[in-house]
């Protein structure tokens, strides 16, 4: 206990030593480069950050997790730029933080660990996912050796964030624990959802315009969902005084947002889990499935409803719905599709669907074209029309299927039926609404909020939805072995008297 502690000291004072030097160094390169690409906001959000780190990470891993969740969820989107289309944000802070404190308590970790259990989540299906796409950049670098860097740095931040999960697991044990984290995410969405309804109050509607919080508008509905989740499924506390505000700022934060994507999320999350909580167990399997489809088409109408009071354009019975974001959301994920039916097995390269050459080709536009003839949408809203920014296929299924093929689209969804399969197995050991259960029914429905949301948005480094992915994962894994180790030493028989 001596040696954990003076161990733990001594990280404590060179996590932030080493902080401390990263950031000198990156001042110098700002001074000397002149390369920083950021306003005052971002520079103050990211002086904030980094003062959380030096707070937060002496106090232990966990509440370095806990600060790195909170970083995610109150992530300034792009973070500040350093050149070389390199981005630090708050959150990698904690990361080299988590980082020194796996390294320093490794071989702690592995005698506390000795004789316990597996860990009920399996990881190798993700990394194996991750890895697949990082051999695409040997593709990329035979036929398009200019867009290397770019894409290099792209699959570093993805291996990056899928590190986090593994950290996370390596620490997180305890209900205890799961507290401290999914609080710390809970309390950093809340401020969010709050700061946009104050600061939209009187301004576009009765909640506000949806582009003036610290969000933009679908990482806030992403947020706020996950809100409405923990009041509902109550993984921090039973009491209504927590759970009803938490609900309440998670409602005004999907209206106020109005995110197509994160409603419908929301509703099927929310609607499934609290039946599937209900039902019994015993329950025969063909009933539970009937009343699963049942909850899901609820859902679905539920979420048809919500958005066509606060974007009605945005629903197909509207008579604007070919001039809406939904319209333009599809026509660029049917993009993703034309490139990957061009390059089916191994795609084109990770993130090469959004370069000029690939989505904007003479042929994917007249292709869209042919597709949507029935449909009188706006001409910008197929890419090689559009007009302002960069367009991509804003769906990272899609995006999966073009630019690694149908083998890394293959892998994905055996990724996913493994972690639902694992997520199961551990519920099933679980006794049912005991707090250790809803916290992993609260973390495993969040997963179902973020593979329904994946349907808006593309895989792109650490984003929010990416980021909470991996860190609910990770939780799940070290809690399921904490819960199932401590099980099995109190099922162990205690030694005879005399031994």
């Amino acid at each position: 206990m001596v040696a954990l502690r003076k161990r733990e000291r001594w990280i404590g004072i060179l996590v932030p030593g080493l902080l401390l030097l990263i950031a000198l160094g990156l001042a110098r390169v700002v001074v000397e480069t002149q390369a920083i690409g950021a306003g005052s906001g971002q520079i103050a959000g990211a002086l904030l950050g980094v003062t959380a780190a030096f707070i937060l990470i002496p106090l232990g891993p966990v509440p370095c997790v806990a600060g790195l969740g909170a970083a995610v969820a109150l992530q300034a989107s792009s973070g500040l730029s350093i050149g070389g289309g390199v981005n630090v944000t708050a959150a990698d802070a904690f990361f080299v933080g988590l980082v020194v404190w796996w390294v320093g308590t490794q071989g702690l970790r592995a005698r506390r660990d000795e004789g316990s259990v597996p860990s009920p989540i399996q990881s190798w299906p993700l990394l194996l996912f991750v890895g697949y796409m990082g051999l695409t950049l040997l593709y990329i670098a035979v036929v398009d050796q200019g867009h290397l860097w770019p894409a290099a740095v792209s699959w570093i931040r993805i291996a990056q964030v899928a590190a986090v999960g593994l950290l996370t697991a390596a620490f997180v044990r305890t209900k205890r624990d799961v507290v401290i984290v999914v609080g710390a995410y809970a309390l950093a969405a809340a401020f969010a959802a709050g700061h946009a309804f104050i600061m939209g109050l009187g301004q576009g509607g009765p909640l506000g315009d949806r582009h003036l919080g610290l969000l933009n508008p679908n990482p806030l509905g992403f947020l706020s969902g996950m809100l409405v989740l923990l009041a509902f499924f109550p993984a921090l506390t039973r009491r209504l005084a927590v759970r009803i505000p938490l609900g309440v700022l998670g409602c005004l934060g999907l209206v106020q947002a109005k995110s197509t994507g994160a409603t419908a999320a929301a509703s099927v999350a929310l609607l499934l889990g609290l039946v599937l909580a209900s039902g019994r167990m015993s329950a025969p399997p063909v009933w539970r499935a009937l009343q699963a489809i049942t909850t899901l088409v609820v859902a679905l109408a539920l979420a048809y409803s919500v958005i066509a009071l606060v974007r009605p354009e945005n629903v197909p019975s509207s008579s604007e719905f070919a001039n809406g974001t939904t319209m333009h959301h599809l026509v660029l994920a049917t993009a993703g599709f034309e490139i990957g039916q061009r390059n089916p097995v191994i795609g084109v390269g990770w993130t090469r669907s959004g370069l000029d050459e690939v989505i904007r080709a003479p042929e994917i536009g007249t292709a869209l074209r042919e597709r949507f003839r029935f449909v009188d949408t706006k001409e910008e809203y197929y890419p090689d029309t559009m007009d302002w920014g960069q367009p991509s296929v804003h769906n990272a299924y899609t995006q999966t299927f073009a630019e690694l093929g149908l083998i890394g689209l293959a892998l994905l969804v055996f990724a996913f039926c493994s972690v639902a399969r694992d997520i199961a197995r551990l519920l099933s050991k679980l006794p049912r609404r005991t707090t250790e259960w809803w916290q992993v029914w609260f973390l495993a429905w969040g997963l179902v909020l973020v593979i329904i949301y994946w349907n808006t948005a593309p895989f792109f480094g650490g984003q929010i939805e990416n980021a909470t992915a991996v860190l609910f994962l990770g939780v799940i894994a070290g809690f399921g072995k904490g819960v199932l180790s401590s099980g099995e030493r109190g099922a162990r028989p205690a030694p005879e008297a005399g031994r």
